[in-house]
């Protein structure tokens, strides 16, 4: 089934979860109260998932299911909007999404620890930061899953201070490595300013993803989280990037550089 008619490609492998979320509905709920406003049928636009540079850079350890649940809030989120809308998916869609069975105790507990988790940004300088939840709330009723993200994240995801990176629902759903939406994120926003490359400090990437101590060896870093990542957003996204050891003090590394270029078929072009 091609979800896009002007654009069907038999090489992309569009995941069940779409075809599932293309036909399925959001109700959007107002912040002022839980009376339900109007049902809405997903649209190609809201598969596109805008966020600030900040956001793309912030320090945060979610879950893979976790990173594909806030992928799909984010992508309904309208251009025009200024507040956060409480978003939810109906929890048949949502175990499509992450491909497993989910009933009241798991949604209990997946819901909890989300709510527990913080996202940290820190200034250019490093001398100061802000720490906060994702959401303002999350919650269950009768089969949907509710959802409505925090206000402190309004300037990474409505008003946006700097560039925004562009990226889609469509690449992130299918991702089965923990950090290749991460990396995605990064290479998305320095595209968004023209860029072709960046170069990151490694011990500050290790801070950015909060890995844990024996991922900040080297070698079990580039086997277990940085090859698989890449490997995967060049096989699945719109994008082909290698990297490089950019700068070395007694065979130790201390940076790494990105280069990505465009795949000529480019699904955000159709989308957007």
């Amino acid at each position: 089934m091609c979800l896009i008619p002007s654009f069907c490609v038999s090489s992309w492998n569009i995941p069940r979860i779409l075809t599932t979320i293309w036909n399925s509905y959001i109700l959007l709920k107002t912040k002022q109260g839980f009376g339900m406003t109007e049902v809405q049928r997903v649209n190609p636009n809201r598969l596109v998932i805008k966020q600030g540079d900040k956001l793309s850079f912030a320090q945060y350890n979610l879950t893979l299911n976790e990173v594909k649940f806030l992928a799909f809030v984010m992508a309904q989120i309208d251009t025009n909007d200024t507040e956060f809308k409480e978003y939810g998916i109906k929890v048949k869609d949502f175990e499509t999404l992450i491909n497993a069975p989910l009933d009241y105790t798991r949604l209990s507990k997946f819901a909890k620890v989300f709510q527990g988790k913080v996202i940290t940004l820190k200034n250019d300088n490093e001398k100061s930061f802000t720490t906060f939840n994702w959401w303002h709330h999350l919650r269950y009723d009768n089969g949907v899953f509710y959802a409505q993200l925090h206000d402190y994240m309004k300037p990474l995801l409505l008003t946006f201070s700097s560039h925004f990176g562009k990226s889609s629902l469509l690449y992130i759903s299918q991702m089965k490595s923990l950090y290749a939406p991460r990396f995605y994120y990064m290479l998305r926003s320095f595209k968004a300013q023209y860029q072709n490359s960046f170069e990151i400090d490694l011990e500050e990437l290790y801070t950015k993803l909060e890995l844990k101590k024996s991922l900040r060896q080297y070698n079990q870093f580039k086997t277990f989280v940085l090859t698989p990542a890449l490997e995967e957003i060049n096989r699945i996204t719109d994008l082909n990037v290698e990297y490089f050891e950019a700068d070395k003090e007694r065979k130790k590394i201390l940076k790494l550089r990105f280069e990505f270029t465009k795949k000529e078929k480019d699904l955000l072009d159709f989308i957007n």
